[in-house]
């Protein structure tokens, strides 16, 4: 983390969910500050995390392309989860099922 570096910025309470980009404007050991609204307050973030000390609804990622993957994840588990949850109602094999589980444990791929 260095001064300048820009950060995308998104805020859970925010009707925006699109990330927005920030400039760090200051960098100590365990900290790096950024400016997110025009005003001069600086919020404290942990390098370690990208976590917002100042304001837990706000997440930090160092590039938009980890946001991306980040919202695939999240969709991609999501459907995942409820195709599982009603196995009775779609064509989920038991066979299928101890492949997933095989890959998810980190066995041989399918």
């Amino acid at each position: 983390m260095e001064v300048g570096q820009r950060v995308h910025v998104t805020d859970h309470y925010s009707r925006n969910k699109e990330p927005n980009e920030y400039e760090i404007m200051k960098v100590g050991r365990s900290y790096f500050y950024i400016a997110i609204n025009s005003t001069s307050r600086l919020y404290k973030c942990e390098i370690k995390s990208l976590r917002c000390i100042d304001s837990p609804s706000i997440k930090i990622y160092l590039s938009i392309q980890d946001y991306l993957d980040e919202q695939e994840f999240t969709s991609v588990l999501r459907y995942i989860e409820r195709k599982i949850e009603r196995p009775y109602g779609n064509n989920i094999t038991l066979d299928m099922l101890r492949q997933i589980k095989r890959i998810i444990d980190g066995g041989e791929e399918v």
